[in-house]
């Protein structure tokens, strides 16, 4: 708590001060002084006045004693010449200083201290459900619909097709296609897809014409993107097992995954996992024969890739159909 100032008042306490020479004999109680003189503060005997005129300094009281009347000065706590000084400090007990601050602050008021924020909030940020959809559709309406990874020849007319199946237009900004290897479970090949895909519609990742690919645009014309960012022959591998993963990339959500010829271990990436194919494996697609693995009915998706998954035929950007 603050003190309060208060102000002071100074009174003057009457000081017996010597009259004449100090230099008398020595003495402890008036008593001790021949009569005419008492014992002084600096203990000698002092002559008693009659008249101011007989003290050197002061006026001469009712009682024959020198006193020094002074209006003001400076307090002085101590001695002074063996005398007691005139001035003592009294409180008056007025308090006309200011406020007590102290009081202030314990008075109901509000308090003035900074807020008490607490610890940033440090865990990761809630990003919710993902929507690619230019009309609401989810990414994950994207499926990995028909796969062709092995022919009879030389495999140089391999491709996946993904597919549309909502009801509105997705944008495929983000999304990309990791084709993984199963003897390192790593990616040896990575495809990134752009622009918007209407309801319904097909891309169609294809080996590179110009590299030896033999499908060309009229083989795909059903689709509405054709990606050629794959080599033109081999460009999907078959030794089994092998995937396919769908990948949103800037939320790192898994969008479909498929993985064929077998099952696999999770797929890791940035500290997560994420499982290539659900369910069983699907029937593989053999070199014998010119076909491929697809949804039957196209666009289906039970969350079994082996009861979703059947040989069919070659339909590259049209629904998908059996042998």
């Amino acid at each position: 708590m603050i003190e309060a100032f208060r102000s002071r008042a100074l009174y003057l306490v009457p000081l017996l001060l010597a009259c004449g020479s100090t230099n008398g004999p020595e003495c402890q109680l008036n008593s001790d002084c021949e009569a005419g003189f008492f014992c002084g503060e600096a203990q000698t005997c002092e002559q008693e006045c009659q008249v101011d005129g007989d003290c050197s300094a002061g006026v001469c009281d009712a009682i024959g004693r020198c006193r020094l009347v002074d209006a003001g000065g400076p307090m002085d706590a101590g001695r002074d010449g063996g005398r007691t000084d005139a001035f003592v400090l009294m409180d008056a007990g007025a308090d006309a200083g200011p406020a007590d601050l102290g009081e202030a602050l314990d008075s109901g008021k509000s308090d003035l201290g900074p807020p008490d924020l607490g610890p940033p909030d440090l865990g990761p940020p809630d990003l919710g459900a993902v929507d690619m959809g230019s009309a609401g559709s989810p990414v994950g309406a994207l499926l990995i619909n028909e796969v062709d990874y092995d022919q009879p020849d030389s495999d140089a007319q391999e491709f996946i097709e993904l597919l549309n199946t909502a009801t509105t237009p997705i944008s495929l900004e983000g999304v990309r296609l990791l084709l993984i290897n199963g003897s390192t479970n790593a990616e040896y090949e990575t495809v990134d897809l752009t622009g918007t895909l209407s309801a319904g519609g097909r891309v169609i990742i294809a080996g590179d014409e110009a590299n030896g690919g033999l499908l060309s645009d009229s083989d795909l014309a059903g689709a509405e993107q054709i990606v050629r960012s794959l080599p033109g022959t081999n460009l999907i591998q078959n030794g089994g097992p092998d995937g396919i993963l769908l990948f949103h990339v800037p939320s790192t959500t898994l969008i479909d995954s498929l993985a064929y010829e077998g099952t696999m271990p999770a797929y890791s990436t940035g500290g997560s996992t994420y499982p290539i194919g659900s369910g069983a494996s699907p029937v593989p697609d053999a070199p014998t024969v010119a076909q491929s693995l697809c949804r039957l009915p196209d666009g289906t998706d039970t969350g079994d890739d082996g009861a979703d998954f059947s040989l069919c035929a070659l339909t590259a950007g049209g629904p998908n159909a059996s042998l």
